[in-house]
């Protein structure tokens, strides 16, 4: 008999590889298809969304390294799909705009992820997806919430003043 894939994995394991599965298939398609890797073309949509954010605001906004978004800016601009504008507060701060190029690759890869996130969904019933939308959202909100940090900070106390029977 098989083992299940997941067996003994908690819930953010599962999460993460999840995302990890359908983001690799799926950037070997933008890359053949829109010419972008799917991370790039997140970075896009945030910019596209957002005219005017700063790369701090992208850092934080996706939870991504700072020396990865800084890696990923750099490709879009180089690809002329992004445009730095300094801030005229400070000079060496910069705000990031999509041009022409940047907005149609943008609307192409759309209709790309919409497709990908049907094949993804395939084997869900509709209310089963719509339901894992919902649940995603909700945790995404809570997981960035004050509430849950200061319950983690609590924990760690609890667990480092008893760690032999912390529960």
């Amino acid at each position: 008999m098989k083992k299940p894939l997941f067996a003994n994995d908690r819930l953010p394991h599962k999460l993460v590889t999840v995302g990890d599965i359908a983001l690799t298939s799926a950037d070997e398609v933008f890359t053949e298809i829109v010419g972008v890797p799917v991370r790039e073309v997140r970075i896009l949509r945030l910019i596209d969304d957002n005219p005017g954010i700063t790369f701090i605001e992208i850092v934080t906004a996706t939870h991504l390294e700072r020396s990865f978004v800084s890696r990923m800016i750099q490709k879009l601009s180089r690809r002329g799909l992004i445009e730095r504008r300094a801030t005229e507060a400070d000079a060496r701060r910069y705000q990031l705009y999509t041009n022409a190029e940047g907005k149609a690759l943008r609307a192409r890869a759309r209709a790309l992820s919409d497709r990908l996130e049907a094949i993804v969904l395939t084997p869900l019933a509709r209310e089963d997806a719509a339901a894992i939308a919902g649940a995603m959202g909700t945790l995404m909100e809570w997981l960035e919430g004050d509430t849950y940090r200061a319950m983690l900070a609590e924990c760690l106390a609890d667990w480092t003043a008893r760690p032999d029977d912390a529960t």
